[in-house]
């Protein structure tokens, strides 16, 4: 997958800031919200959503969008997860949480994760 080339997509949606993230296997974070919209798209491994109670495993290639403030948790997969993140502010939303395929051309080269956290 061209991750530049996601970027740019998320970018021209008007996510602001982008970026790749990566976690262990089976990580796990409990429900918690964001104040905007969030973009994930899964570059590797896979990661279960819970939100609204109701839970949806994405693997690579898919794309899962999180309303602002809708509370929710992610498990990652047994081998993990890298995935591309897309944060648009509040005040820029204009629609609420969707659900996307994105095609799936090539893998895109591994890159290490930030020392934080964030879902």
């Amino acid at each position: 997958m061209d991750v530049r080339k996601l970027e740019s997509q998320l970018k021209s949606e008007g996510f602001s800031h982008t970026f790749v993230w990566q976690d262990g296997p089976n990580a796990h974070y409990p429900d918690h919200t964001h104040n905007g919209l969030t973009a994930h798209i899964i570059l590797d491994g896979e990661m279960t959503l819970t939100v609204h109670g109701k839970s949806q495993t994405y693997r690579v290639g898919e794309r899962c969008d999180v309303g602002a403030g809708d509370v929710h948790s992610a498990k990652m997969g047994p081998n993990g997860c890298r995935y591309l993140i897309g944060e648009k502010q509040a005040a820029a939303l204009s629609t609420g949480g969707r659900t996307h395929r994105v095609k799936t051309r090539r893998r895109a080269r591994r890159q290490s994760a930030p020392e934080s956290t964030r879902s």
